[in-house]
């Protein structure tokens, strides 16, 4: 489906979904190969978060997080 516009929309019903339940900011994890899943993640206002990278046996995952709310 890439090129289809599916991840966006996924991602932008993601943030609906938090927005909806009230969160200040959403997580995600991507691959360092999925780079077109990084674009869109920028485009819709992630920021790459280095402190949320994760290691694991074989996997390296990149943190992402897109604040929805000012912190109280």
């Amino acid at each position: 489906a890439e090129g289809r516009g599916i991840g966006t929309a996924l991602t932008r019903r993601c943030l609906a979904l938090a927005r909806a339940a009230e969160k200040r900011r959403l997580v995600l994890h991507t691959r360092p190969s999925m780079a077109a899943a990084q674009r869109i993640y920028e485009r819709l206002g992630f920021r790459r978060e280095p402190g949320l990278d994760q290691e694991y046996p074989g996997i390296t995952l990149l943190g992402y997080v897109r604040d929805l709310r000012p912190p109280p």
